[in-house]
C-alpha cells in the first residue's frame, strides 16, 4: 500500500485529535477528601490538602485548582473548587483513574480532634495520627456542628460557697440557659475572652457543638442539658465593678461573697 505525505498528515493529525480537548471545561467544587502527608503533633503545624472526589481522564488539560482556608475558634472553614478540559477521545489515553488536588495551608496542631468543614461535611483528624487522609474507612457519619456567639446564660464568680476576694485570683464560670439533649450533644467546644480596662469587665464568648438532632432518623432524649464554660481565673483590687456581656451588664463587689450573676 502507497502512504503519501498527504495520507500521512492526515493520520497523524487523527491520532492526534483522538486526545484532543474540547471548548467545554468541567467544574466541580466542595467535594473529596481532606489529607496530611506528615504525623499531627501536637504543638506543631501541618499542611492540609484536599483530594477531589471526580474521576478525571489522563489525557485531561487545563487542570486548575482552588482552595481557601479559614479558622474559626479552632474549627477550619474550607471553600475548594477544581476544573479541567476534557479530551475528545480516548484512544490514545491510559485507562487509568486521575485525580486533582489542591493545597488549602496550614493547621495548627494542639491536643483536640481537628474540625474541616467543607459545604455541609465535616471532616475529623485525630491528634498524633498522619499520614492520614480523612474520612477513614469505616469512620461512622458525624452530627453537624451549631456555632455560637454570646449565647444567654449567668456568669458563677469564685468557688462555691467561697469568697471573692481583693488582689486573690477567682474563676468565672459561665452556665448556659440552652437546653440540649444530653444524648444528641456531642463535641462541645467553647471559648471565653476576657478584657479588663479599670472596674469594667466585657467577656465575649464563643464555640460550637455536635447536634445530633439533625441528622437522619435521631434517637434524642427529651431531657435538658445545661453546659459550663470556664474562662480564666482574674484578680481584682478592692472595688466595684460592671461586667458587660452581650449588652447586659452586671455588677459585682470586691470583696464580697462568690454567686451567679
Amino acid at each position: 500500500m502507497k502512504i503519501t505525505t498527504t495520507s500521512l498528515l492526515l493520520i497523524c493529525l487523527a491520532v492526534l485529535s483522538a486526545c484532543g480537548i474540547t471548548d467545554d471545561a468541567r467544574t466541580f467544587e466542595n467535594s473529596g477528601s481532606f489529607c496530611v502527608d506528615d504525623e499531627l503533633t501536637p504543638g506543631s503545624t501541618a499542611r492540609l490538602r484536599v483530594v477531589f472526589s471526580e474521576c478525571i481522564s489522563a489525557c485531561a488539560e487545563d487542570r486548575q485548582t482552588s482552595c481557601t482556608m479559614e479558622e474559626r475558634d479552632g474549627t477550619y472553614f474550607v471553600e475548594s473548587s477544581a476544573s479541567y478540559q476534557p479530551p475528545r477521545g480516548t484512544a490514545m489515553c491510559p485507562d487509568v483513574c486521575a485525580t486533582l488536588s489542591a493545597d488549602c495551608g496550614e493547621i495548627t496542631v494542639d491536643d483536640t480532634e481537628i474540625v474541616v468543614v467543607q459545604g455541609d461535611a465535616y471532616h475529623y483528624l485525630e491528634p498524633g495520627s498522619g499520614p492520614t487522609c480523612t474520612p477513614r474507612q469505616g469512620e461512622e457519619p458525624r452530627p453537624p456542628r451549631v456555632f455560637f456567639d454570646d449565647p444567654p446564660g449567668d456568669f458563677c464568680l469564685g468557688e462555691e460557697s467561697g469568697q471573692l476576694e481583693p488582689n486573690t485570683p477567682f474563676p468565672i464560670v459561665f452556665h448556659s440557659d440552652q437546653c440540649l439533649s444530653t444524648s444528641c450533644t456531642t463535641g462541645y467546644t467553647g471559648d471565653c475572652q476576657i478584657d479588663i480596662q479599670g472596674s469594667s469587665l466585657s467577656i465575649g464568648l464563643s464555640g460550637s457543638y455536635g447536634d445530633a438532632s439533625r441528622m437522619d432518623n435521631p434517637a434524642c432524649t427529651d431531657d435538658c442539658g445545661h453546659w459550663t464554660i470556664e474562662c480564666d481565673d482574674i484578680t481584682l483590687p478592692e472595688g466595684t465593678y460592671t461586667l458587660s456581656y452581650g449588652g447586659d451588664p452586671r455588677t459585682f463587689d470586691v470583696p464580697s461573697e462568690s454567686g451567679c450573676y
